[in-house]
């Protein structure tokens, strides 16, 4: 397997990646705003960075993401022009470069799954260069590039020891906790709503798929947890959070974060226990709460005024013209981000722009090109999955536990994209995806 060592010292970085999160912010809502935003954002990375040293370049990574619910919250502006999420490619960029001119040794290993990592990003960009949206494909591409070089930036925290991942999980809560009470005031002020309308992007998309992030977490500290006490803790925490996404009233991200724990207790939690037992239970009452109080819950979803019917309907005719677009251009598709356009009116209005399913959106958008190769790059990453916990390069011991969560989160994040979101909103998926690749 070709390798590559880069060296690295976060401490130098966290001044120039704030100055370059400032341009971004400058650059999509006006030097005014910046200021205050900063007086925020400042303290609270350089307190991580403190708390956590080993973790400090991660929390400049994720500032960047972090200081968008603030940004959001201070404007009152759903997003910054589509163009500036271009600026942040550089963060990732230039925490490789820090790792590169500093101190810090790690290895980036690069093996079939990077190969078609890449490979995928190239047809992204041909598909964008006759795309009929490119303004709006450029924003799009720039999350998914953002995702795979984060996944490189993290590395280091990829082979760590328990002890790290346990925090590195816990940097995750802190993460999802802070933009679950940014959707929280969305909520309360209504800021994002607009004649009826709903706001994708934030609301009722993130919000119950962070849950989802969150209590899967909950499930690994549930499930690690030594004494009664702390796991007592973690399954009420685990129920607290399954109520909120059943208020949430969105299916998806639920059923996904069921599917997954119940794959986790088949495959590798087989000692019967009450607490095992427990977890099952609250999955079954989640998923029957779900089913049965969404259909009056889901009129006052975010604002959204859409029932549990015609959202079925919706998504069948999502599914139905995105076949129609494959059959039409089967092999290179209509172009990055072109399933927006051939959309009627209607569909636009409530912000239904993407197919909900990653496989039709490459279909649709790349063709059998694209396709092709996001399936390799799924192949790719199962192989390496079952030969780090079944095969030749089996794992142990504590690498072995949180390969198995990164796995877990990583199957979430992959089912959730079957029903919901487009691809670039599932970035998640080729971020753990490399993860994995990077952990074996």
């Amino acid at each position: 397997m070709m390798q590559k060592v880069l060296k690295a010292d976060s401490t130098s970085l966290i001044i120039a990646l704030l100055i370059l999160d400032a341009a971004i912010l400058a650059a999509g809502i006006g030097v005014h705003f910046v200021i205050p935003l900063l007086f925020i954002a400042v303290p609270l990375v350089l307190l991580i960075a403190i708390l956590y040293p080993e973790f400090g370049l991660v929390s400049v990574i994720f500032s960047a993401f972090l200081t968008n619910p603030l940004f959001f919250w201070l404007t009152g502006e759903y997003r910054a022009p589509s163009w500036t999420y271009l600026l942040k490619i550089i963060l990732p960029l230039a925490a490789l470069l820090g790792f590169y001119l500093s101190g810090k040794r790690f290895e980036i290993r690069f093996s079939s799954v990077e190969f078609f990592v890449f490979l995928l990003l190239g047809i992204y960009i041909l598909a964008l260069l006759y795309s009929p949206d490119i303004t709006g494909g450029i924003g799009k591409l720039a999350k998914v590039v953002v995702a795979v070089l984060t996944g490189f930036v993290l590395v280091p925290f990829m082979r760590a020891d328990s002890k790290s991942f346990h925090r590195f999980f816990s940097f995750i809560v802190l993460y999802a906790v802070l933009m679950l009470i940014y959707s929280a005031f969305a909520l309360s002020t209504g800021a994002f709503a607009t004649a009826g309308r709903f706001y994708a992007g934030i609301g009722t998309i993130v919000y119950p798929r962070l849950l989802g992030l969150v209590n899967l977490v909950n499930v690994f500290f549930f499930s690690t947890a030594k004494t009664k006490g702390r796991k007592i803790f973690f399954l009420a925490l685990i129920a607290v959070t399954l109520f909120f996404e059943i208020v949430a009233a969105t299916r998806g991200p639920l059923v996904a974060f069921a599917i997954c724990t119940i794959i986790y207790i088949l495959a590798f939690w087989k000692t019967k226990s009450i607490y095992r037992f427990s977890l099952i239970v609250l999955l079954v009452i989640g998923l029957v709460g779900l089913f049965a109080l969404a259909p009056g819950m889901q009129k006052t979803r975010m604002t959204e005024d859409i029932s549990i019917d015609q959202s079925a309907l919706t998504r069948a005719f999502l599914y139905s013209l995105s076949f129609r677009l494959f059959l039409q251009h089967p092999i290179l598709g209509v172009g990055f981000n072109g399933f927006s356009q051939a959309l009627p009116s209607w569909a636009k209005a409530v912000g239904v722009v993407y197919p909900h399913n990653i496989f039709l959106e490459h279909a649709s958008e790349m063709g059998i090109v694209g396709l092709l190769a996001f399936v390799l790059f799924l192949l790719a990453v199962f192989s390496r999955l079952y030969s780090s916990l079944w095969g030749k390069d089996k794992l142990s011991g504590d690498l072995r536990t949180c390969f198995i969560w990164v796995a877990i989160v990583f199957l979430y994040f992959l089912a959730n994209a079957q029903i919901s979101g487009s691809f670039a909103g599932n970035y998640a998926v080729y971020l753990f995806g490399i993860m994995l690749s990077q952990m074996a």
